[in-house]
């Protein structure tokens, strides 16, 4: 017999405490509310997710839009961790828990600039169509040299070299949206790049919420603050067979 205390060695999370007990139907829902994944009513939205807005994971009409095809979601809530319900966590090397922008402590994370950032795990299999990615920004850094990079993503080409795919970035204190598909390897292979740089410098100490939306036929808009303030139609697609990295703070490597 063994006394004394017994150790758990291992992880815990998500406990919950009722003060009843659980029909095995209750047990099923609770497995699939919390398992990565599982969407019951195929609306597009995790069952996890449909739970946490507050709306119906078995009614297919009943979902928040913005939660619809969510593939990551970091809130940044002291982790890395992916709240979209497909547990696509993500990789922090360096960055440093920080204030967000309504002041709250270790809900955002500082870039160091010179080797801090995090990597995602490959979030679609095609940058140049039907993707988004949003972040809300803040930055003091002006710099003849790009600030690589606030919000990026990478995929691979048929030749194995990598393109850049969408980024937003910051360059002498001026917001930079940038698409190209030109750094190919091997073969020839056709190739568009394509920038947008703000007339303000916006490295400012404000934040700002930057996004990249591109649709099923290519084209780009990029919005600042809810407000659109450029686009642009892709007309040279790559075929690609697979995907590197979603990166935040860096671009590349």
């Amino acid at each position: 017999l063994q006394y004394g205390p017994k150790w758990f060695r291992g992880s815990v999370d998500e406990v919950r405490v009722y003060n009843r007990a659980l029909s095995s139907s209750e047990v099923q829902s609770l497995y699939a509310d919390e398992v990565a994944g599982v969407d019951s009513d195929s609306d597009g939205v995790t069952d996890y997710r449909e739970r946490r807005d507050g709306t119906n994971p078995w009614d297919s009409s009943s979902f928040d839009p913005l939660s619809k095809n969510l593939v990551a979601h970091y809130p940044f809530d002291g982790n890395t961790l992916d709240e979209s319900g497909y547990a696509n966590h993500a990789i922090n090397n360096g960055a440093v828990a920080s204030a967000d922008r309504f002041g709250e402590v270790e809900t955002a994370y500082d870039f160091n600039g010179v080797d801090a950032y995090m990597d995602a795990p490959p979030l679609v299999s095609d940058y140049q169509r039907n993707f988004s990615f949003s972040g809300w920004l803040n930055t003091t850094h002006v710099s003849s040299d790009r600030l690589d990079a606030a919000v990026s993503a990478l995929c691979k080409t048929r030749d194995a070299g990598d393109f850049g795919g969408p980024a937003i970035d910051f360059r002498e204190g001026k917001a930079i949206f940038t698409f190209n598909n030109n750094r190919v390897y091997g073969d020839l292979v056709p190739f568009e790049e394509w920038e947008y740089a703000t007339e303000e410098v916006l490295a400012d100490g404000n934040w700002r919420h930057y996004t990249m939306s591109i649709d099923a036929d290519g084209l780009i808009t990029a919005f600042i603050n809810g407000q659109q303030v450029a686009s642009h139609q892709i007309t040279t697609f790559l075929e690609v067979t697979g995907a590197s990295p979603f990166q935040i703070g860096r671009a590349g490597g």
